[in-house]
């Protein structure tokens, strides 16, 4: 790497040389070289710190591909809180009721062997209001599920456990997701 580009102290902490007139930012540059330098890979930017990176380890719960997709997600997300402290959230009219074969296929949803793992998202998705279940930190704290959603046409946050990933137990990442939705509310 250059020493024209950036420099770097001790503790890894990169810093843009003074004077440059380069409107590209020298710390990112920084990073990219010092990780070259350091572990002999070639990695891009996206690979080092980039949506995917952010998703895994919960700096953020939802990605999507535009702009227009993030207004989308942002109306539906506050559809389901309310306006201020002092009010409850918005309650829409209730649906109409759940046909026999969601019943059914709640019913047989869970297997009747315990070792046997089920689809949690899929109970919940029929338990729910009809196309209300919106899901948060899908990609990380996989073990647990949370979301929003709505019962009755009324508001509700929804915590569960995922047989399908790590049992269901509850490590680390997942008691933080836990925590950080319940701090929602």
């Amino acid at each position: 790497w250059s020493s024209d580009v950036c420099s770097s102290d001790l503790f890894g902490r990169t810093a843009h040389r003074e004077g440059t007139s380069s409107s590209e930012n020298y710390s990112n540059v920084c990073r990219l070289l010092l990780r070259q330098y350091a572990t002999f890979e070639n990695l891009t930017k996206n690979e080092l710190g980039g949506t995917d990176i952010h998703a895994q380890n919960g700096s953020v719960d939802l990605v999507v591909a535009d702009e227009a997709a993030a207004f989308a997600l942002i109306h539906a997300f506050l559809s389901y809180l309310p306006t201020s402290t002092s009010v409850l959230p918005p309650s829409l009219s209730p649906p109409s009721p759940s046909s026999d074969h969601s019943q059914q296929e709640l019913l047989s949803i869970i297997p009747r062997k315990r070792t046997q793992t089920y689809d949690v998202r899929r109970i919940i998705s029929l338990v729910v209001d009809e196309g209300t279940w919106f899901e948060m930190g899908q990609t990380w704290g996989r073990s647990i599920v949370t979301g929003l959603a709505r019962l009755a046409g009324r508001s509700v946050g929804v915590v569960s456990q995922d047989c399908r990933e790590k049992g269901g137990t509850l490590d680390a990442r997942s008691a933080e997701k836990v925590r950080r939705f319940i701090d929602l509310w």
